[in-house]
Protein backbone atom coordinates (compact mmCIF):
# COMPACT_ATOMS: atom_id res chain seq x y z
CA UNK A 1 0.00 0.00 0.00
CA UNK A 2 2.85 2.41 0.77
CA UNK A 3 4.21 1.98 -2.76
CA UNK A 4 0.79 2.74 -4.23
CA UNK A 5 0.47 5.88 -2.10
CA UNK A 6 3.93 7.04 -3.17
CA UNK A 7 3.11 6.45 -6.84
CA UNK A 8 -0.20 8.29 -6.60
CA UNK A 9 1.54 11.15 -4.80
CA UNK A 10 4.18 11.45 -7.53
CA UNK A 11 1.52 11.43 -10.25
CA UNK A 12 -0.62 13.97 -8.40
CA UNK A 13 2.28 16.36 -7.81
CA UNK A 14 3.33 16.10 -11.45
CA UNK A 15 -0.23 16.74 -12.63
CA UNK A 16 -0.85 19.83 -10.50
CA UNK A 17 2.67 21.23 -10.82
CA UNK A 18 2.05 21.56 -14.56
CA UNK A 19 -0.86 23.84 -13.66
CA UNK A 20 0.88 26.89 -12.23
CA UNK A 21 -2.35 28.60 -11.18
CA UNK A 22 -4.99 27.73 -8.63
CA UNK A 23 -8.24 26.00 -9.46
CA UNK A 24 -11.52 27.47 -8.27
CA UNK A 25 -13.23 25.99 -5.20
CA UNK A 26 -16.02 23.50 -5.67
CA UNK A 27 -19.23 25.32 -6.56
CA UNK A 28 -21.23 22.91 -4.41
CA UNK A 29 -19.02 23.53 -1.38
CA UNK A 30 -19.54 27.26 -1.83
CA UNK A 31 -23.29 26.70 -1.94
CA UNK A 32 -23.21 24.64 1.27
CA UNK A 33 -21.34 27.29 3.24
CA UNK A 34 -22.97 30.40 1.77
CA UNK A 35 -26.39 29.29 0.50
CA UNK A 36 -29.81 29.35 2.13
CA UNK A 37 -32.09 26.41 1.36
CA UNK A 38 -35.29 24.95 2.79
CA UNK A 39 -33.40 22.12 4.48
CA UNK A 40 -29.98 23.62 5.05
CA UNK A 41 -28.41 26.92 6.08
CA UNK A 42 -25.24 27.58 8.06
CA UNK A 43 -25.02 30.60 10.35
CA UNK A 44 -22.08 32.50 8.89
CA UNK A 45 -21.74 34.53 12.06
CA UNK A 46 -20.29 31.38 13.67
CA UNK A 47 -17.34 31.15 11.29
CA UNK A 48 -15.03 33.77 12.87
CA UNK A 49 -15.20 31.90 16.19
CA UNK A 50 -14.81 28.42 14.69
CA UNK A 51 -12.09 26.07 13.50
CA UNK A 52 -12.28 24.00 10.32
CA UNK A 53 -10.23 21.18 8.82
CA UNK A 54 -10.18 20.20 5.13
CA UNK A 55 -9.16 16.55 4.84
CA UNK A 56 -7.18 15.89 1.64
CA UNK A 57 -6.79 19.46 0.42
CA UNK A 58 -5.53 18.55 -3.06
CA UNK A 59 -4.03 21.66 -4.60
CA UNK A 60 -5.56 23.82 -1.86
CA UNK A 61 -8.41 25.29 -3.91
CA UNK A 62 -10.99 25.02 -1.12
CA UNK A 63 -8.65 26.54 1.48
CA UNK A 64 -8.76 29.89 -0.29
CA UNK A 65 -12.54 29.89 -0.12
CA UNK A 66 -12.63 28.82 3.54
CA UNK A 67 -10.15 31.55 4.43
CA UNK A 68 -12.43 34.11 2.84
CA UNK A 69 -15.28 32.98 5.09
CA UNK A 70 -13.32 34.19 8.10
CA UNK A 71 -12.74 31.01 10.09
CA UNK A 72 -10.64 31.52 13.20
CA UNK A 73 -8.42 28.52 12.41
CA UNK A 74 -7.99 26.56 9.17
CA UNK A 75 -6.14 23.26 8.92
CA UNK A 76 -5.85 20.48 6.36
CA UNK A 77 -4.19 17.23 5.43
CA UNK A 78 -2.68 15.42 2.49
CA UNK A 79 -1.37 11.87 2.33
CA UNK A 80 2.33 12.61 1.68
CA UNK A 81 4.76 15.41 2.49
CA UNK A 82 5.23 16.10 -1.21
CA UNK A 83 1.49 16.75 -1.59
CA UNK A 84 1.48 18.90 1.55
CA UNK A 85 4.39 20.93 0.16
CA UNK A 86 2.62 21.42 -3.18
CA UNK A 87 -0.60 22.65 -1.56
CA UNK A 88 1.32 24.89 0.85
CA UNK A 89 3.26 26.49 -1.98
CA UNK A 90 0.11 27.15 -3.99
CA UNK A 91 -1.91 28.71 -1.17
CA UNK A 92 0.97 30.76 0.19
CA UNK A 93 1.18 32.46 -3.21
CA UNK A 94 -2.13 34.03 -2.16
CA UNK A 95 -0.72 35.13 1.22
CA UNK A 96 -2.63 32.59 3.30
CA UNK A 97 -0.97 30.20 5.72
CA UNK A 98 -3.21 27.31 6.82
CA UNK A 99 -1.84 24.48 8.93
CA UNK A 100 -1.47 21.63 6.39
CA UNK A 101 0.01 18.36 7.67
CA UNK A 102 0.46 14.77 6.52
CA UNK A 103 -2.56 12.65 7.44
CA UNK A 104 -4.93 10.02 6.10
CA UNK A 105 -8.56 9.08 6.61
CA UNK A 106 -7.38 6.49 9.12
CA UNK A 107 -5.01 8.72 11.06
CA UNK A 108 -4.92 12.51 11.31
CA UNK A 109 -2.32 14.52 13.27
CA UNK A 110 -4.90 16.36 15.36
CA UNK A 111 -6.18 16.16 18.93
CA UNK A 112 -9.56 14.90 20.07
CA UNK A 113 -12.31 17.47 19.58
CA UNK A 114 -10.02 19.95 17.85
CA UNK A 115 -12.44 21.23 15.17
CA UNK A 116 -15.91 22.72 14.86
CA UNK A 117 -16.21 21.83 11.16
CA UNK A 118 -14.67 19.01 9.16
CA UNK A 119 -14.77 18.95 5.35
CA UNK A 120 -13.98 15.77 3.43
CA UNK A 121 -14.65 16.79 -0.15
CA UNK A 122 -14.40 13.82 -2.51
CA UNK A 123 -11.94 12.05 -0.24
CA UNK A 124 -13.57 10.21 2.69
CA UNK A 125 -14.05 7.03 0.65
CA UNK A 126 -10.38 6.33 -0.16
CA UNK A 127 -9.46 3.28 1.92
CA UNK A 128 -6.22 1.42 2.42
CA UNK A 129 -7.94 -1.93 2.80
CA UNK A 130 -11.40 -3.41 2.29
CA UNK A 131 -13.34 -2.89 5.53
CA UNK A 132 -11.57 0.32 6.61
CA UNK A 133 -14.45 2.78 6.23
CA UNK A 134 -15.91 2.42 9.76
CA UNK A 135 -12.48 3.42 11.10
CA UNK A 136 -12.63 6.54 8.92
CA UNK A 137 -15.94 7.47 10.53
CA UNK A 138 -14.40 6.97 13.96
CA UNK A 139 -11.46 9.23 13.09
CA UNK A 140 -13.71 11.98 11.73
CA UNK A 141 -15.75 11.88 14.93
CA UNK A 142 -12.62 11.86 17.10
CA UNK A 143 -11.24 15.19 15.86
CA UNK A 144 -14.63 16.95 15.85
CA UNK A 145 -15.93 18.57 19.01
CA UNK A 146 -19.29 17.34 20.37
CA UNK A 147 -21.95 18.76 18.09
CA UNK A 148 -19.36 19.55 15.40
CA UNK A 149 -20.32 19.50 11.73
CA UNK A 150 -19.14 17.06 9.04
CA UNK A 151 -19.46 18.05 5.36
CA UNK A 152 -19.02 15.39 2.69
CA UNK A 153 -19.14 14.99 -1.08
CA UNK A 154 -19.26 11.39 -2.33
CA UNK A 155 -19.55 10.19 -5.94
CA UNK A 156 -22.66 8.26 -6.85
CA UNK A 157 -22.23 4.88 -8.53
CA UNK A 158 -23.26 6.62 -11.76
CA UNK A 159 -20.32 9.07 -11.62
CA UNK A 160 -17.96 8.71 -14.58
CA UNK A 161 -15.01 7.98 -12.29
CA UNK A 162 -16.61 4.68 -11.29
CA UNK A 163 -17.14 3.45 -14.84
CA UNK A 164 -15.56 0.00 -15.28
CA UNK A 165 -14.48 -0.26 -11.63
CA UNK A 166 -14.04 -3.71 -10.12
CA UNK A 167 -16.71 -4.31 -7.48
CA UNK A 168 -15.46 -6.11 -4.39
CA UNK A 169 -17.36 -7.37 -1.36
CA UNK A 170 -19.38 -5.23 1.07
CA UNK A 171 -19.46 -1.99 -0.95
CA UNK A 172 -15.81 -1.62 -1.91
CA UNK A 173 -14.48 -1.12 -5.44
CA UNK A 174 -11.14 -0.81 -7.25
CA UNK A 175 -10.86 2.20 -9.53
CA UNK A 176 -9.93 1.33 -13.13
CA UNK A 177 -10.97 4.30 -15.29
CA UNK A 178 -9.65 7.44 -13.59
CA UNK A 179 -10.02 10.43 -15.93
CA UNK A 180 -6.99 12.06 -14.29
CA UNK A 181 -4.92 8.91 -14.76
CA UNK A 182 -3.42 9.00 -11.25
CA UNK A 183 -5.80 6.94 -9.07
CA UNK A 184 -6.26 3.65 -10.88
CA UNK A 185 -5.82 0.68 -8.56
CA UNK A 186 -6.98 2.55 -5.46
CA UNK A 187 -9.71 1.00 -3.31
CA UNK A 188 -12.84 3.05 -2.67
CA UNK A 189 -15.81 2.60 -0.39
CA UNK A 190 -18.72 2.98 -2.81
CA UNK A 191 -22.35 3.35 -1.83
CA UNK A 192 -25.62 2.10 -3.29
CA UNK A 193 -27.56 5.23 -2.38
CA UNK A 194 -27.84 8.01 0.20
CA UNK A 195 -29.37 5.64 2.77
CA UNK A 196 -26.27 3.46 2.49
CA UNK A 197 -24.15 6.53 3.29
CA UNK A 198 -26.18 7.72 6.26
CA UNK A 199 -26.36 4.18 7.69
CA UNK A 200 -22.56 3.97 7.49
CA UNK A 201 -22.16 7.30 9.29
CA UNK A 202 -24.93 6.88 11.86
CA UNK A 203 -22.88 5.19 14.57
CA UNK A 204 -21.20 8.56 15.19
CA UNK A 205 -23.30 11.16 13.35
CA UNK A 206 -26.92 12.35 13.22
CA UNK A 207 -29.13 15.23 12.00
CA UNK A 208 -28.44 14.41 8.35
CA UNK A 209 -29.10 16.94 5.60
CA UNK A 210 -28.53 15.61 2.10
CA UNK A 211 -28.53 16.73 -1.51
CA UNK A 212 -28.02 15.11 -4.91
CA UNK A 213 -26.01 16.67 -7.73
CA UNK A 214 -26.54 15.06 -11.15
CA UNK A 215 -24.52 17.16 -13.54
CA UNK A 216 -24.19 15.70 -17.04
CA UNK A 217 -21.70 18.02 -18.66
CA UNK A 218 -21.74 17.40 -22.40
CA UNK A 219 -21.58 13.65 -21.91
CA UNK A 220 -19.54 13.51 -18.68
CA UNK A 221 -21.52 12.45 -15.63
CA UNK A 222 -20.52 14.25 -12.45
CA UNK A 223 -22.99 12.78 -9.96
CA UNK A 224 -22.50 13.34 -6.23
CA UNK A 225 -24.21 12.83 -2.91
CA UNK A 226 -23.73 15.79 -0.54
CA UNK A 227 -24.05 15.26 3.21
CA UNK A 228 -24.05 17.65 6.16
CA UNK A 229 -24.39 16.08 9.60
CA UNK A 230 -23.58 16.55 13.27
CA UNK A 231 -21.34 14.54 15.58
CA UNK A 232 -23.43 12.67 18.10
Amino acid sequence: MAEQIDEMSRNFVELWTRDSGMNTPSEDLVRIFKGAYPHHRFDASDYPESSICDLSVGDGRNLLFLTGLGFDRIAGTEITQAMVDLATEKVEAFQIHPDIQVGTNLSTPFNDGEFDYLVSWNSCYYVENVGDFPAHVDEFARILRPGGTLVLSIPMKSHRVLDDCDDLDNGYSVLRNDHYGVRNGTIWRTFKDIDDITDSLSPSFSEFRTAAITDDMFGFSYHHHLVVCKKG
